[in-house]
């Protein structure tokens, strides 16, 4: 699971709720739930004030892949979105404030000491040990965003700046209701941190026709002590910079309310001059390191072959996605990744009255580990006692999952997961060289809000 809102800004635009507008989102945006009747929300809503918030738990257990088999962990985020219509509140036309806060209120497992342990500790790999963000619990709310939004030329072009995460707008998820729809390039690679955190930066888009938008973006990077500085709430502080992370995007998408099989590709090449260490020849470095991620989703079977005004109206369909991503610099930890998937939306299954069946989902996920990377990993495990031996840079993950709605308000995503050639990227105080396996977890995903 990618870090908090920035996958939530996504994927495939199957709205579950009896009259939601067809759209991107999912998860937080209409489309879970319909209040029955006028209340502080919609009154909030009609002044310009929207509440939007999500409560992820997540929990995982690595049965026998890892470096550690057989161990849980498990993560519970709560994100807490507001936007501002200032249209509404300040007569500022097509404007609008963005501020977001994250509270980790649980966590699992600790050490003997109650500190935070990573989940990945026991996983151990970029493929394996990644469902959800590690985080120490707290209630102690982050400020992971605080920005101002502003559209000209009749809505075609569009800019955004403050406090921000180049994650949520950039390497959209194309898994469609799947809160495992990660990139793992995208995490490992790019030095954009997760998007709990955010530092200074913008973006601008322009919506060339309908279908088809380019976009453009900056961040500060910063030194993650900066990032994580009175829990982000210095919104606009810059201290502790590296760099600057630069990324681009030119997306061609459609969806249901006008196209019958709906389509979307998106380039994304991004680019940070931020300095780079080799991680086994620590004494080599450069300032540069770029890569592009190519992802593309399509609906090519529906039941009923037309178009839905609504998201109840979309009807049962299949489609497939992907993602190719590749690095052009071998000092970080991933050459090469790709995913295909096949996405069943709405699936023709009997259920009872209470549930329903959203999705079914399979992938299969590659990722090629550059060489230096892995003898460093080697070298960690040989300090704590390991063998020489060295994992393969071929890994892969085979994923099943489904999603299921309990319910106006609440999804269900079960998952299981055979990780082939697990790296130890994750486990840092292990010497054992981990094992291919099987990973199997849930996660539980609770919508609130007035939109």
């Amino acid at each position: 699971m990618n870090t908090s809102a920035s996958e939530l800004q996504a994927n495939a635009g199957v709205a579950a709720a009896s009259d939601a507008p067809v759209m991107d989102n999912p998860y937080l945006a209409k489309g879970w739930y319909q209040e029955s009747e006028r209340g502080l929300g919609e009154l909030l809503n009609d002044k310009g004030i929207i509440y939007r918030g999500l409560m992820l738990n997540s929990l995982f257990n690595n049965i026998s892949t890892g470096a550690r088999v057989g161990h849980t962990g498990g993560q519970t985020i709560f994100i807490n979105a507001v936007d501002l219509d200032l249209g509404k509140l300040a007569d500022m036309e097509n404007s609008q404030i963005h501020i977001e806060g994250v509270i980790f209120p649980w966590h699992m497992p600790g050490d003997e000491d109650g500190n935070t342990m990573e989940f990945g500790s026991y996983a151990s790999s970029y493929l394996g040990g990644d469902q959800y963000p590690s985080h120490d619990a707290s209630f102690a709310p982050w400020l992971s965003l605080l920005t101002y939004e502003t559209s000209f030329l009749s809505g075609r072009l569009n800019v955004e700046f403050g406090k921000t995460n180049l994650q949520r707008y950039y390497f959209s998820p194309n898994c469609g209701i799947d809160f495992l729809c990660t990139d793992a390039l995208v995490k490992w690679n790019s030095g954009v941190p997760d998007a709990s955190t955010g530092s200074m930066g913008g973006r601008v888009g322009y919506k060339l026709s309908r279908s088809v938008t380019a976009e453009a973006g900056v961040q500060q990077m910063r030194e993650y002590s900066s990032l994580i500085k009175d829990n982000g709430w210095d919104a606009f502080g810059m201290g502790g910079g590296t760099g600057t992370f630069v990324v681009t995007s030119l997306r061609y998408k459609t969806d249901f309310s006008y196209a019958a099989y709906p389509e979307d590709y998106q380039l994304n090449y991004f680019y940070a001059d931020a300095r780079i260490f080799d991680p086994y020849e620590t004494d080599k470095s450069h300032r540069g390191s770029g890569g592009f991620v190519f992802k593309f989703a399509k609906t090519f079977w529906s039941e009923s072959g037309k178009t839905a005004a609504t998201g109840a109206d979309i009807s049962s369909n299949l489609g497939y996605f992907g993602t190719i991503e590749h690095s052009f610099d071998d000092a970080k930890p991933i050459d090469w990744g790709l995913t295909l998937g096949l996405a069943y939306v709405k699936p023709s299954i009997s259920m009872p009255d209470w549930i329903s069946l959203d999705q079914i989902t399979g992938k299969v996920m590659y990722i090629h580990i550059n060489e230096s990377t892995l003898l460093a990993q080697r070298d960690t495990r040989m300090s704590l006692g390991g063998s020489s031996q060295m994992t393969p840079s071929n890994e892969y993950r085979l994923e099943l999952s489904s999603t299921f709605s309990l319910g106006e308000y609440v999804k269900v995503q079960p998952a299981i997961e055979y990780i082939i050639n697990p790296d130890s990227s994750m486990s840092r105080t292990s010497p054992n060289v981990p094992v291919s396996g099987w990973l199997i977890g849930v996660t539980v995903a609770v919508a609130l809000g007035n939109s």
